[in-house]
């Protein structure tokens, strides 16, 4: 080797549920982003950190790129997509994943400038995609002209030894910033709302599609070492709410159980958690509480 060091930021971009989260886990090697079989689970910036002998990356996985209606720009979807476009403009490489059974609007991509930035393009899922994948691939690199293009598989971890390689020649040169064993920017605090609002849509499945948000109220770290949480899942509606609680507790009890046994994986301790619901009518066009959540306005 000959010793040239490189290291830089990568977004991470593409319409809801093509895989961004699970390759960002994959690529890191370790679970940072939550994953869940529905879209949007990604709302906010997530970070991951790869690191190899020669080259070290910063990914951030942005959230799902969805059209947004006019005059709808300040609701959630405007602001998520917003939030994407401030990674790109903070990246030194684009990856912009698709797959074939995610259907890619047209104007999808409108307002993401996404050159001067080297881009590759994954088409994600190929091993179930087959022929489909292929012809995704040729309709998108007429389209989008990227620099590399690829058929990868981030749940079976397939294509990625390529992936890596194009970013090992294609990295800007640079020191590594971060520590060897480091794998997130992330804090259990920063992570502790979408950990719980994974595990809620994991359980539910389609009874409350994308109509919660979980807030962190409180946060302490006592001095028997124990991490002590307490969050909010936010519905729009009183039936919602019923449905977040489940009888007698049980749904509530379940998503918390799961929440606060990946919660103590990633603080490598215990995790005292607790969970409220509440009910915040048309909560994704509320200006304030969207601004609370973390999304600019």
């Amino acid at each position: 080797m000959s010793g040239l060091h490189r290291f830089g930021v990568v977004a991470l971009l593409g319409a809801p549920n093509t895989g961004k989260s699970t390759l960002l886990n994959a690529l890191v090697g370790q679970k940072v982003s939550a994953v869940a079989p529905k879209p949007n689970t990604t709302r906010l910036r997530v970070t991951g950190i790869v690191t190899e002998p020669d080259w070290q990356a910063l990914l951030t996985d942005t959230p799902g790129l969805v059209a947004v209606e006019p005059g709808a720009e300040k609701h959630l979807h405007g602001r998520m997509r917003r939030a994407a476009g401030t990674s790109l403009a903070e990246a030194d490489l684009a990856l912009f994943l698709a797959s074939h059974d995610v259907p890619l609007p047209d104007d999808l991509l409108q307002g993401l400038a996404f050159k001067p930035k080297r881009t590759a393009l994954l088409v994600n899922k190929s091993d179930s995609g087959g022929e489909r994948s292929l012809a995704l691939l040729e309709r998108l690199k007429a389209k989008l002209k990227p620099d590399a293009e690829f058929l990868v598989s981030a749940r079976k971890h397939e294509g990625l030894d390529a992936l890596k390689a194009w970013l090992a020649r294609s990295l800007p040169e640079g020191e590594a910033q971060y520590e060897g064993d480091e794998i997130t920017l992330m804090t259990l605090r920063d992570l502790a709302p979408e950990v719980v609002r994974e595990k809620a849509l994991l359980f539910m499945q389609d009874e409350v599609p994308h109509s919660l948000a979980v807030v962190l109220e409180d946060y302490k770290e006592r001095e028997n070492g124990v991490h002590a949480i307490t969050a909010t899942i936010f519905v729009e509606r009183e039936s919602q709410k019923g449905i977040v609680i489940g009888q007698g507790g049980a749904m509530l009890k379940k998503i918390g159980s799961a929440a606060r046994q990946e919660m103590e994986q990633l603080a490598g301790g215990k995790v005292f958690l607790q969970l409220w619901v509440k009910v915040r009518k048309d909560w994704k066009r509320d200006s304030g509480f969207l601004q609370d959540l973390g999304y600019p306005g």
